[in-house]
């Protein structure tokens, strides 16, 4: 018993299609007509099947019937003559004998290249003739069907046979196949014949395959126009082609000597030298291709978008529609489109070695060479002054100033080459004095100054390039007016022209888009007169792929970089870089094109708001718990915003003291801002975003509808208020962090102001500033960062008191540090704490001692909003930077979505994300910073003393050696050798001790490392490198030496004596290297530090 597929494959199709119509209605067939391509529908339906062709049989209604085996492509139809008088024969059952079914009247028999069929009609008179007839050939099909042809009289007949009537081997060696025919190939399409008492045995369908088909050999084949592989060179990789030498007529008008048969769609299309039609077959399902409406391409526009030779014509559908025949063998009606070759746009003077005059074959030669031009013209402008110095004049002439009038009127002036005492500058032929706002450029460090000059004075640069090799394809050339190389010596711009090709084919396309085929006719008589083009037009199956890239990784924030790193990258291009899978992906604007792409067919509406819009429409009717995007407003004064949070992290409000705000830049392009609200969730250890607001302006108004939304939704989503515990009764927050932006924080004391409860506060007051002392720090970190530019304007002692500004314990203190302030008399500075005592609010912020927060409550809140800012950076890194408005949106959703199920589940396991988050050990982390910070300060400050002396003693030796030649009678300077031991060893002797005059000299050990002697046969000048460090020791007045664990008095000399004699040092040493006096030593040491005071330094 044969399986169902089995079965399947010997019913007719026209039996098929019998029982197809009358299942199915004739619009859902319509509707889906991509389900009836194949046989696989009617599986599900055997049994209704046979039942049918039993119940068709018996009623005696005649099938159409159809043998649908794929036409062999080494056999190609044999033209049979139309007077030709056939008649067919047909077995019903096996003890039935065959009926000779006569056709009378003349019949042109429609061949087909891949089916057979026998039709049917009412006019033909239908006679049994006798089954005593002689036997030309038998022949089995590929399905198993197998034939007899017998010629009676004159008269063809073809007999298909019963799968039992047995054919002997030596008769499928007739001479009818040998002609280039095959019997199980013809189509008898509109016969007009009646099929009387014919009937059919369900069980008669079921056809054996014991015969082997028909061999030819290479001989026959040829002769008879079969297909052998092509020695046509293709550059697509995996391309082959077939070819058939054989005269075939395409049109009445329009003939050609080989058909050629191609697998895929070639890239680059070569033109033949003699007259040859390309033919495809597109009805494989990997050339369905859509356009952005979901239509099915068609096939000729698949083959213009992946021809690197862009092409220009009409597409044939208002021109005549031919019939073809060489498609399937049955004449095909065909829309006809005439293209030409769009040419390639070049400099007008391009290198005439690149350009053919004639290119037919696809030799990869052209390509080569033109690579290797353009490669070697890059090479040469890298090197070249002259192309930087053009390149640059080029450009300044290119922009035009960004000057406007007072009344309006943009700048017409031109660039100019103007020179200051110091350097040129390129500057604007309209700048006046009273006009100032005109363009003022500095010359690039690669510009050589004097070429530009020569350029403005009109003079040119003999060594430009007067040749280009720059060819771009149509499809992009059209677009450039200018070439980028300076060709002119003048310095003038060289102008792109656009060259025609003479190239031109003609396309014929079935008219039912269901033929998916395609023949292609080149002009042979009028060839490329171009070199093969960089491939950089992308086909649509690499399109596709790369579309699927960027979904497998994720529309929403796809960018090139994080795409091709994805690693679903590598699994769909089979381990490959976009690149190197094919060269037009090298081309990142592309890529980009695709993503964009990707993003508006998800945002239909564009990604900026209005794609926000859409966004808030769907979560509207999901539930209130998993809402995201909550409201989006405009403000009394015109702003927007927009409201987003995760329900559950917002009502963490309730579970701590403090929350920051602030506002990060980074997250999103254009005019709406993120404002982040952060809070320490101490039941998991770990900072929590719990809403971001997104605002288009820093007002003061914007920001208290800010702080009025947030206080509505929290009150609405937990059925909890918002507030602080010192305004209102049932109020958890004590503190509100914030980087002291004056309209945040006035905004929030506008906003906050509404709940203050005087009966339970005590608070009776209506000013908004007055409000904000009760529960606003600022960042001391911000407030520090502001006193940094006074660095230079103070002392070191200075500086150090005014970033202590934040600790200043009492009123008398803070008027004191005023004074102090106005004693300074340097305006920088006045004008800065005249902001602070502007705004009543500010100090008290700043300065525990002037807020009205409870010293306790202050004590616990962080003095910076680092927390803050740290989460702006770990957000920025999970979701991206510089995104859309909505892409921002939904990245920050899926962060703040994972954030919830995360803590939810460690509230449920007890398991947090680290254990290492708890009090002691974040303290324990800021002391060490602190510790080290201190030390890389303390390093910073000895380094620079230690730079500060060394050049105090350059500076002094210098003087001294010419004071020293100028009154020497022997005019005697520093030897050579004296000076190679200065280079040899840099720390010049000094006397650090005299025993006279009982004082230490000028550096005190800071440029010497004396040796520890111990006795006096020590040689002078001795000196041990691991006894003292010089640079790092910190030896001045009253400090302590590490090998001298003790202060120096400089005024108890009488306590280094036992010193002085251990350290053995020799009155040779006595002199210092820029020739000082020892007494000039001792004046200097004291003009530097002065008397020890007992304090050290």
């Amino acid at each position: 018993m044969p399986t169902p597929d089995e079965y399947l494959r010997t019913v007719p199709s026209g039996i098929l299609c019998d029982f197809r119509d009358k299942v199915f209605s004739q619009d859902f067939i319509e509707e889906n007509s991509s389900l009836f391509l194949t046989s696989n529908w009617a599986i599900l339906l055997i049994s209704k099947l046979e039942s049918f062709i039993k119940e068709k049989g018996s009623a005696g209604d005649p099938f159409i019937i159809t043998l649908s085996p794929p036409l062999s492509p080494l056999v190609q139809p044999r033209r049979v003559d139309p007077d030709a008088q056939r008649r067919i024969v047909v077995h019903a059952t096996q003890s039935d004998p065959p009926i000779a079914i006569k056709q009378e009247t003349d019949t042109d028999i429609g061949i087909s290249g891949d089916t057979f069929n026998i039709g049917r009609n009412s006019s033909p008179v239908v006679k049994q003739e006798d089954a005593s007839i002689n036997i030309l050939v038998a022949h089995r099909t590929s399905t198993g069907v197998r034939t007899h042809v017998t010629v009676d009289n004159g008269r063809e007949n073809i007999e298909i046979l019963d799968s039992d009537d047995n054919v002997a081997r030596d008769e499928f060696a007739g001479d009818d196949v040998s002609d280039g025919g095959d019997a199980s190939t013809l189509v008898a399409s509109d016969w007009d014949m009646e099929m009387e008492d014919l009937t059919f045995d369900a069980e008669s369908l079921y056809l054996d395959n014991d015969i082997e088909d028909l061999a030819l050999d290479s001989d026959e084949l040829l002769h008879n126009g079969a297909r052998v592989p092509s020695r046509t060179v293709w550059i697509d990789p995996g391309l082959t082609s077939e070819v058939c030498d054989q005269t075939t007529s395409i049109t009445c008008e329009v003939t050609v000597d080989r058909t050629e048969y191609l697998s895929e769609i070639p890239s680059y299309w070569p033109v033949p030298r003699i007259k040859t039609a390309y033919v495809m077959d597109l009805r494989d399902p990997k050339f369905d291709f859509c356009d952005a409406k979901g239509n099915l391409l068609a096939a000729d526009a698949l083959i213009k978008r992946k021809d690197q030779d862009s092409s220009k014509g009409p597409t044939g559908h208002g021109d005549s529609t031919p019939k073809l025949t060489i498609f399937t063998g049955q004449p095909i009606e065909c829309y006809r489109s005439h293209l030409r070759c769009s040419g390639f746009t070049c400099y007008e003077a391009i290198d005439p070695s690149l350009v053919p005059t004639e290119c037919f074959e696809l030799g990869p030669a052209s390509l080569e060479t033109l690579i290797a031009a353009q490669i070697k013209s890059r090479i040469t402008e890298a090197s070249s002054a002259n192309h930087f110095t053009l390149i640059f004049f080029f450009i300044i002439h290119d922009k035009v100033c960004d000057g406007v009038d007072s009344k309006g009127q943009p700048c017409t002036g031109t660039p100019i080459l103007k020179t200051t005492s110091f350097t040129p500058f390129i500057g604007c032929s309209a700048w006046s004095p009273q006009w100032r706002s005109h363009r003022l450029l500095k010359i690039p460090s690669n510009v050589d100054n004097e070429l530009l000059t020569q350029l403005f004075d009109g003079q040119g640069l003999p060594t430009a390039m007067q040749t280009c090799t720059r060819i771009v394809p149509a499809h992009i050339g059209s677009r450039m007016k200018l070439c980028t190389y300076p060709h002119q010596s003048d310095g003038q711009r060289s102008k792109m022209a656009h060259i025609d090709c003479p190239a031109s084919r003609t396309i014929f396309v079935p008219v039912d888009p269901a033929l998916r085929m395609v023949c292609i006719i080149p002009n042979i008589e009028s060839p490329h007169n171009h070199p093969l083009l960089p491939a950089t037009k992308t086909a649509h199956e690499v399109s596709r792929l790369y579309h699927e890239c960027v979904k497998a990784h994720g529309v929403v924030g796809a960018t090139v970089k994080s795409v091709e790193n994805a690693s679903t990258m590598k699994i769909l291009m089979n381990g490959k870089t976009p690149s190197i899978f094919n060269p037009a992906l090298h081309l990142t604007r592309k890529k980009q094109t695709m993503i964009h792409k990707d993003k508006l067919q998800q945002f239909p509406s564009g990604l900026g708001l209005s794609g926000v819009f859409d966004v808030c429409q769907k979560d509207v009717n999901k539930p209130l718990t998993e809402q995201y995007i909550h409201v989006i407003e405009t403000t009394e004064a015109g702003g927007i915003l927009v409201f987003t949070f995760v329900p559950f992290l917002l009502s963490l409000i309730h579970d701590t003291v403090s929350f920051q705000v602030d506002t990060t830049f980074k997250h999103t392009v254009g005019d709406l801002k993120e404002i982040e609200f952060t809070i320490w969730f101490a039941p998991v250890l770990r900072a929590v975003t719990i809403a971001r607001v997104y605002s288009d302006r820093s007002t003061r108004k914007q920001y208290q509808a800010v702080f009025d939304g947030i206080q509505q939704l929290t009150l609405q989503h937990t059925g909890k208020p918002f507030c602080f515990k010192r305004l209102s009764e049932g109020g958890n927050l004590l503190t509100m962090g914030v980087d002291l932006e004056a309209a945040q924080v006035l905004g929030a004391g506008d906003s906050f102001l509404l709940t203050n409860q005087p009966a339970y506060s005590g608070i009776h007051t209506n000013d908004p500033e007055e409000i904000i002392q009760y529960f606003i720090c600022a960042c001391a970190t911000h407030v520090s960062c502001g006193i940094c530019d006074f660095q230079g304007l103070l002392t070191k002692d200075d500086y150090k008191r005014i970033k202590a500004v934040s600790h200043i314990k009492s009123e008398e203190a803070l008027v004191e540090f005023e004074a102090w302030i106005q004693s300074l008399n340097i305006e920088k500075i006045t004008n800065w704490w005249a902001h602070k005592k502007m705004h009543c609010w500010m100090l008290p912020t700043i300065i525990q001692s002037q807020s009205k927060i409870h010293h306790h409550n202050w004590t616990i809140t962080d003095t910076s909003t680092n927390m803050n800012e740290s989460q702006h950076k770990w957000s920025n890194g999970e979701t991206r930077t510089q995104l859309a408005l909505a892409e921002a949106i939904i990245t920050a959703r899926r962060v703040d979505e994972r954030v919830a199920s995360e803590i939810l589940d460690a509230l449920k396991t007890g398991v947090l994300q680290t254990s290492r988050n708890d009090i002691l050990i974040r303290m324990g982390r800021s002391v060490t910073r602190a510790i080290k910070a201190g030390e890389k300060a303390w390093e910073a400050e000895e380094a620079k003393a230690a730079k500060e002396i060394t050049n105090k003693k350059k500076k002094k030796g210098r003087q001294s050696v010419k004071n020293s030649a100028e009154s020497s009678s022997s005019g005697r300077v520093p030897s050579a050798k004296s000076k190679a031991r200065e280079a040899a060893f840099p720390y010049p002797p000094a006397v650090i001790w005299n025993q006279s005059a009982q004082l230490w000299s000028d550096d005190a050990a800071k440029a010497i490392t004396p040796q520890l002697c111990a006795d006096t046969s020590t040689p002078s000048n001795c000196f041990l490198a691991e006894t003292f460090n010089p640079v790092t020791a910190n030896v001045t007045a009253g400090a302590v030496e590490p090998n001298l664990p003790f202060p120096i008095d400089f005024h108890q000399p009488e306590a280094l004596l036992p010193v002085a004699s251990s350290l053995r040092v020799t009155l040779e040493m006595q002199t210092l290297y820029d020739s000082l006096t020892f007494e000039e030593s001792i004046d200097n040491f004291l003009a530097n530090f002065g008397p020890y005071d007992g304090t050290g330094i």
